[in-house]
């Protein structure tokens, strides 16, 4: 796997690909060898501000430290309990060694957050004390709501969180469900996983989701190149191991229209009934693709061969071959990570029940009763402090009562609600 994963990243190398990190290390080997560049950066710049500075990665560290000994003044923004990106090359401690030393300023002012989410958050923590709250929700009084479920995650949890936004006057667009994998956000909000990786689910899947309101923009944008991708597979373009722009390059097609023709296609599918037989609905969506097709002018593949009927689909719709991908429960769900960032006045962080060492649940659980440091401790942390008035947790039947015992002790305000 190794020799394969070289060979294949010296051939996109001899394409002109590079990758972030050999950009960076390509430039703090010009600043070694070219001092004179420092001068230039030194006379351009005043003051570099790196935001979200936690999340730089060991190589990022290592070429800022060049331009703070080249005597550029650095602005560092950060917050280390955030530091979320071990698995991207992100090291807490060496962070910590950069900033040593530097004056600090620390905020303790919190804007964003209710009292209760101020005083979950400094449970998560490394030590020190609860945010002081100082916006417009300084004064609110809800309480943390901690959801206790047993089982596997499931929409009856999605649907309470759904009922206690509506009862408290929040409305439903305000909120989110989140958790440190996506999946477990998903079934939490009754949204099923793809019925497979055909080409006929993959467009119907991305179109769903690009008519969705709820889909976020990285997702959407993914699902927009997913369409991307087919209508040059129709074209007979090779696309592997190739982005979009460049295939669509060397097949010769205009990434203009590619871009154009993706936005016809997707409107002319997703307004294809999804309540037709699963065979009817096929022949719609070629017909479709076909008409789009002949714009471009040239022969294409046989859209039958490429888009088949699904296997083991007769007598099904489409929308229960979809398996509700939108979600059961009208609620926008995210991972944590790709919703680092952001803020929303109502927010559940779904903690699932251990089945492998990926769930971590027990992990996170030990470490937050003993105040010890570890990723997944602070992955929880970004996951409550998204939220503004609302914070709910839904915690498996099993650590609930260690949930309790924490949030009691550090006199944390709550609810306990059952699904």
């Amino acid at each position: 796997l190794e020799q394969n994963a070289l060979q294949s990243y010296h051939a996109l190398r001899n394409q002109g690909y590079i990758t972030c990190d050999d950009a960076r290390a390509y430039a703090a080997q010009l600043l070694a060898q070219h001092p004179d560049i420092v001068d230039l950066l030194r006379e351009r710049f005043a003051e570099i501000i790196v935001d979200e500075a936690q999340d730089c990665s060991t190589e990022e560290l290592a070429l800022l430290t060049r331009l703070r000994d080249a005597g550029i003044p650095l602005v560092i923004v950060c917050d280390p309990h955030q530091s979320i990106y071990e698995w991207r090359d992100a090291d807490p401690y060496t962070f910590q060694e950069f900033v040593q030393g530097m004056p600090a300023i620390e905020l303790d002012g919190n804007w964003r957050s209710a009292p209760s989410v101020c005083a979950l958050a400094a449970t998560l923590r490394d030590g020190g004390p609860a945010d002081n709250p100082v916006g417009p929700l300084a004064d609110h009084d809800q309480p943390i709501v901690l959801i206790r479920y047993t089982g596997w995650v499931t929409s009856s949890i999605g649907e309470r969180f759904a009922t206690l936004v509506t009862d408290a006057g929040v409305d439903i667009s305000q909120a989110v469900v989140l958790s440190h994998r996506a999946n477990s956000a998903a079934a939490a909000v009754g949204a099923g996983v793809p019925n497979g990786q055909s080409n006929v689910m993959q467009l119907a899947t991305a179109c769903l989701r690009l008519a969705d309101d709820r889909t976020d923009p990285r997702k959407r944008q993914r699902e927009f190149d997913r369409i991307q991708r087919l209508l040059l597979k129709v074209l007979k373009a090779e696309v592997v191991g190739h982005s979009t722009e460049r295939s669509a390059e060397l097949s010769n097609v205009s990434i203009d229209w590619l871009r154009r023709s993706t936005v016809q296609l997707a409107i002319a599918v997703g307004g294809h009934d999804l309540d037709l037989n699963v065979p009817d609905w096929v022949a719609a969506a070629r017909k479709s693709m076909k008409a789009i097709a002949d714009t471009e002018g040239r022969t294409y593949m046989a859209l039958g061969t490429l888009f088949p009927t699904p296997q083991n689909s007769a007598g099904k719709n489409m929308r229960s071959l979809l398996n509700a991908q939108v979600g059961a429960v009208a609620l926008r769900h995210s991972s944590i990570h790709k919703a680092k960032g952001s803020e929303h006045r109502a927010v559940l962080v779904v903690v699932p029940r251990d089945r492998a060492a990926v769930t971590r649940t027990a992990e996170v659980t030990t470490a937050w009763e003993q105040g010890a440091a570890c990723e997944a401790k602070r992955v929880l942390y970004v996951g409550v402090t998204r939220a503004e008035q609302i914070c709910a947790l839904a915690v498996p039947d099993g650590i609930a009562d260690r949930i309790l015992a924490i949030l009691t002790a550090e006199g944390v305000p709550f609810t306990i609600h059952t699904v």
